[in-house]
C-alpha cells in the first residue's frame, strides 16, 4: 500500500501553511502597529503588511485555479479556502 502524498496534496499543505504564516506575521505586524513610534518603521511595516495582503491574494487566486483540478481532494482546497478566510488582514 502506497502511504506516500501527491504533489498536489503537497502543495495545498505548503499553501496552508504559508496562510498561517501570513496571519500569524500579520497580528505581530497589527500589534507593533499599535505601540510604534517610530515614523521609518511604521511605514515598513506597512509595506510588509501590503505585500502579505498580495501574497494572500495570489494564494486565493491559486486555490482557485486548483479547484478546478479534477485529481486534487476537493476537501483539501476546501481546508485551504478556509484558512485564507480566516487569515483576512484588516488594518
Amino acid at each position: 500500500m502506497y502511504t506516500g502524498t501527491s504533489i498536489s496534496n503537497s502543495l495545498i499543505t505548503d499553501l496552508c501553511r504559508e496562510v498561517d504564516y501570513i496571519k500569524v506575521r500579520s497580528q505581530c505586524i497589527i500589534n507593533s502597529l499599535a505601540n510604534c513610534q517610530s515614523k521609518k518603521l511604521i511605514v515598513r511595516l506597512k509595506n510588509e503588511l501590503e505585500q502579505l495582503k498580495l501574497r494572500r491574494n495570489c494564494i486565493k487566486g491559486l486555490s482557485k485555479d486548483l479547484s478546478n483540478e479534477k485529481n486534487i481532494d476537493s476537501l483539501s482546497i476546501d481546508l485551504l479556502n478556509e484558512l485564507i478566510g480566516r487569515s483576512l488582514i484588516q488594518v
